[in-house]
């Protein structure tokens, strides 16, 4: 049996919210039929309600196509305490550990920053005492545009990334936000503050976003 392993991540540029890698195992075989059920780059199905449905829709028709899967979140205290790249990569060895890829035939995964290929390895490596051969990863920029394994790892990730987000809205009150850099991400951080004097739950006070910036600023007048 044949199968490929394809990686890919959510979540990598958000104010608020954790960020997701999935990770999915696919037969060769069944590749076409993932095509046929209109799996592409999860960016391509657009935003708002109607792009989280068609993406669930999508997920529930190729889900018992897929021979596994696994995610791996990181949460946003995570994200501004560590090295993004370094946790993104601790993340996808536990996905290729869980994922058996020892016996794939080859690994498809998006690719990290500008963390390059040889440096990928070297890291995974180092944590998995291993000795991945680099013919055997497929590793570059879009992968998600053009490999079916990446794409379908894609929506994946933006799927748990969203329910996430919609936890995240439903526990402080507020219709659903993506919580990336926006308008509507701005007025909720502004109108939270104004009504707690606090930041709400997950958001990275590390990422670098003006709206963002002046909140924090006010914070440490009032300290």
């Amino acid at each position: 049996m044949k199968y490929f392993i394809g990686i890919d991540e959510a979540g990598w540029g958000p104010v608020i919210g954790p960020l997701v890698i999935a990770g999915i195992k696919v037969e060769k075989s069944v590749l076409s039929k993932l095509k046929k059920s209109g799996v592409k780059d999860s960016k391509e199905f657009g935003e708002g309600l109607s792009a989280r449905e068609k993406r669930t829709n999508v997920w529930k028709k190729i889900s018992q196509q897929i021979s596994g899967y696994h995610c791996e979140l990181v949460s946003a205290k995570e994200l501004d305490e560590k090295n993004l790249v370094n946790l993104i990569v601790d993340r996808i060895a536990e996905i290729l550990n869980t994922l058996n890829w020892k016996k794939a035939e080859k690994i498809y995964i998006g690719m990290v920053g500008q963390l390059k290929k040889e440096n990928l390895i070297f890291y995974l490596n180092e944590i998995l005492k291993s000795n991945i051969s680099p013919k055997s990863i497929v590793y570059e920029k879009k992968a998600d545009k053009k490999y079916l394994p990446v794409a379908t790892a894609s929506i994946l990730a933006k799927i748990n990334r969203d329910r996430e987000m919609e936890n995240i809205c439903q526990n402080v009150g507020i219709d659903y936000i993506s919580g990336y850099p926006n308008q509507r991400t701005a007025k909720f951080l502004q109108d939270y503050w104004l009504a707690h004097h606090s930041l709400p739950p997950e958001v990275r006070i590390s990422r670098k976003w003006l709206p963002l910036e002046r909140i924090l600023n006010e914070t440490k007048r009032i300290v």
